[in-house]
């Protein structure tokens, strides 16, 4: 693409077309060369994201940080909505779009990682009569249950933690270039290399319910959370995952 982004007496430009040419244009376009982009005065850089991400969802501040980081590094992704992504490769920054997977509620999954990002109990329904449920307890909370559950140990996280280190975190299926590594392994691995390792069916594989931050998948329902999520002795706050089932009534 020849389209190069300029600062000319507080104007943007691009390529010499006046500034409401310049948004128009913008927001049409699915692809960009990350050069000029990560060559541009941040002011100028701040703007042309907020620009590219406004017509996907509302451009809050600590997004535009995450696409400024993608643009700088050059590679990674950056989850908006649980159908949009911006990913940063080989040059370019692209936005991603997800058809949604049958029965997938997008709105029912932002609203869910909202509630968990505030901290409250989250529940999204899924077909089958099956209900995801987040909640978040105090860590010493666990000491006044008689039986933990192995399954359980492996859907819970250091909520401080994956809060912190992760944002924009977003509850989808999978995408391509997905990564999981999970608990116990020491590298990354693509999650289609790893479903078919676990012996995942096929005809699972795009519904199954993922935790991710970008590209990173944090937790995968059935094989739980990544590796380096887990609470520990120095853990405030427990994030579990748990996936109920309701039998139909005849």
């Amino acid at each position: 693409m020849k389209e190069i982004i300029l600062a000319y007496q507080g104007e943007m430009t691009l390529k010499g077309l006046n500034r409401g040419k310049f948004e128009a244009r913008l927001s049409k376009i699915i692809r960009w060369r990350l050069e000029p982009l990560a060559a541009a005065d941040a002011p100028i850089l701040e703007t042309a994201l907020h620009r590219l991400a406004a017509p996907v969802r509302d451009p809050e501040e600590k997004y535009i940080r995450l696409l400024v980081q993608l643009v700088q590094q050059g590679s990674g992704a950056v989850q908006l909505t649980g159908k949009v992504r911006f990913c940063a490769a080989d040059g370019v920054l692209r936005q991603e779009t997800q058809a949604e997977s049958a029965g997938w509620d997008a709105d029912a999954a932002a609203a869910f990682t909202a509630a968990l990002q505030a901290g409250k109990t989250a529940r999204m329904p899924l077909p089958g009569g099956k209900t995801l449920t987040a909640r978040v307890f105090p860590a010493d909370f666990e000491e006044k249950i008689q039986v933990v559950h192995k399954k359980d140990l492996k859907n819970r996280a250091d909520y401080a933690r994956i809060t912190t280190l992760y944002a924009g975190l977003v509850l989808r299926t999978r995408q391509p270039g997905d990564v999981y590594r999970p608990a116990g392994r020491s590298v990354h691995n693509r999650l289609r290399k790893w479903m078919n390792e676990a012996g995942i069916p096929a005809q699972m594989r795009d519904q199954l319910p993922l935790l991710a931050a970008g590209s990173e998948v944090l937790w995968v329902c059935g094989a739980g959370f990544a590796e380096g999520l887990a609470p520990d002795e120095d853990t405030a706050q427990v994030l579990q995952m748990e996936m109920e089932h309701r039998e139909e009534l005849s």
